[in-house]
């Protein structure tokens, strides 16, 4: 079963309760007297679970995607988009999705259809492979995502593993977080709001793309997972569905920013809101080997500083909410304090970066 509402859109991690911290408080270490930029030690002791997708999840480096892409061709017709999708919407009920038979397996290249590419102009993929997460005897489910300043695209593939005969009249649904807004883009596709139809999907190495562009609507939740539920039926000689959750760690709504000692020290002091952490034990042996872990949390280092380190990021959405993190190793532990203009974002930020320790 689904680990969450269909409608709901709530943060995995929360805060131990007060008994829970108070069992795992420590006494903080001393101040060091060489701490160059005066800021706060954490002075919190968490022990935090691990996200369950920080493993699943490994973000490249930031480096820019691939351009282009091969273009998609297919055919220009469309059917009209279903009006209701009660046929299978027990499928977006929570029942589990249908595993691809394990002797075969989607092509995992990478496609970005002519159609698509001024959307993703400049974008990074959290992957340098498409990632499967659903199948049949028939199709294949496959997903990357394009991160942009301000949204997160999912490129869904679909994938036919008939011999010769395409996939046709494929219906695709997706469930998106309630807090946030979705828009579906593809070529030789009919939408109808969070709905598609695809006139065919030919077998091969040849998909059917399709770009869901997810932003933010509404603020970020206390609890709960950020998933992506998606629902595909099609026909053709052999008909059948897939359903699938694509679950969204927030380091995917992250934006690293450049910035240096000076100006991170002087937004430092002008952010309301901040959220510390203590990562104990930990598996981090340096800070260069933090500095690796921030990168795939979509931070930017700005210094390290003896056992501190310091780096940079943003919120995905319109609007200025920067993130900053300060962070000490010591002791075993890592003592993470993320400030930023909204709270929730800057817990979510330091569970996000605690979760990969």
């Amino acid at each position: 079963e689904f680990p969450f509402s269909r409608r709901s859109c709530q943060r995995s991690v929360q805060s131990p309760s007060a008994d829970a911290q108070q069992q795992a408080a420590a006494p903080a270490a001393a101040r060091q007297d060489d701490d160059l930029l005066g800021l706060e030690s954490s002075n919190v002791q968490q022990q935090q679970p691990r996200h369950p997708t920080a493993d699943a999840m490994d973000l490249m480096d930031q480096s820019p995607a691939p351009p282009g892409g091969a273009t998609l061709a297919m055919s220009s017709a469309s059917t009209a988009a279903p009006s209701s999708f009660d046929a299978f919407d027990d499928l977006l009920s929570g029942s589990p999705a249908a595993a691809a038979p394990a002797s075969v397996q989607a092509p995992t290249t990478i496609r970005v259809p002519e159609e698509l590419q001024s959307t993703m102009q400049g974008a990074m993929f959290s992957s340098p492979t498409l990632v499967q997460v659903g199948g049949s005897p028939h199709a294949a489910l496959s997903w990357v995502g394009a991160l942009l300043p301000n949204e997160l695209v999912v490129l869904l593939h679909i994938h036919s593993l008939m011999p010769t005969e395409p996939l046709v009249a494929v219906d695709v649904q997706v469930d998106k977080p309630a807090c946030m807004s979705v828009k579906l883009e593809g070529p030789a596709v009919k939408i109808s709001g969070s709905s598609a139809r695809i006139t065919q999907v030919r077998p091969g190495d040849d998909p059917a793309v399709l770009a869901a562009r997810l932003s933010f609507a509404a603020p970020l939740p206390k609890t709960g997972n950020l998933s992506l539920v998606v629902a595909v039926k099609y026909d053709g000689i052999q008909a059948g569905r897939i359903n699938a959750e694509i679950p969204l760690p927030l380091a995917l709504f992250f934006r690293p920013v450049q910035s240096n000692t000076q100006q991170f020290g002087g937004m430092w002091q002008k952010l309301p809101c901040n959220h510390k952490l203590r990562i104990a034990p930990t598996a981090v042996s340096d800070p260069e080997h933090f500095v690796a872990i921030l990168q795939r949390a979509n931070f930017a280092k700005v210094e390290i500083i003896k056992s501190e380190i310091i780096s940079v990021s943003r919120v995905a959405r319109p609007g200025d909410c920067p993130l900053l993190c300060h962070a000490r190793l010591g002791g075993g532990a890592v003592d993470v304090t993320v400030k930023s203009t909204d709270e929730s974002w800057a817990q979510a930020a330091a569970v996000a970066i605690g979760s990969m320790c």
